[in-house]
């Protein structure tokens, strides 16, 4: 065999030691990308369920004209992840009286930027609020007991 055909032959072995080599390497990463990918699969799933359940009460709250269970149980200073722009609307607050049950308030404001707890067990307060610039908030809120509306603090810059 001539010099070039070992180093031919000598190349070859080393191409397919590395290749056989780098097969688990590429398995093992390709095993992690996959079990990864289950996870972020089984996350989405679960948001999905969650998201779900909140739209079936808020339908439900709506046509029932009951309070979701999303605002019953909120906990104190929850906060929405997007915010519902109705309430800025300044003729929905207007449309808002005294006796409104809270299923209106929530069909004509959208849902609260957040909700606390009253002062007794029967009460809480809808928090709308929009940041507009450091130190600058415009911000209104509905106070509910029993299902009722019993006072509106139309939004204004705080």
């Amino acid at each position: 065999m001539t010099a070039v055909g070992r180093m031919r032959t000598l190349c070859c072995t080393a191409l397919l030691l590395l290749l056989a080599g780098a097969a688990p390497a590429a398995t093992a990463a390709t095993d992690l990308e996959v079990e990864q990918l289950r996870r972020d699969v089984r996350e989405l799933e679960r948001t999905v369920r969650t998201q779900s359940r909140r739209i079936d009460d808020l339908e439900r709250a709506l046509r029932g004209g009951g309070t979701p269970s999303s605002i019953r149980s909120a906990p104190n200073g929850s906060v929405r992840e997007e915010p519902d722009a109705r309430w800025l609307v300044a003729d929905r607050w207007r449309a808002l009286k005294v006796g409104t049950s809270a299923a209106e308030v929530l069909s004509t404001l959208g849902l609260p930027t957040a909700v606390r707890p009253g002062e007794s067990a029967n009460e809480r307060l809808l928090i709308y609020t929009l940041k507009l610039d450091v130190g600058a908030f415009l911000s209104g809120s509905v106070r509910i007991a029993d299902d009722r509306v019993v006072a509106i603090e139309m939004p204004t810059l705080k």
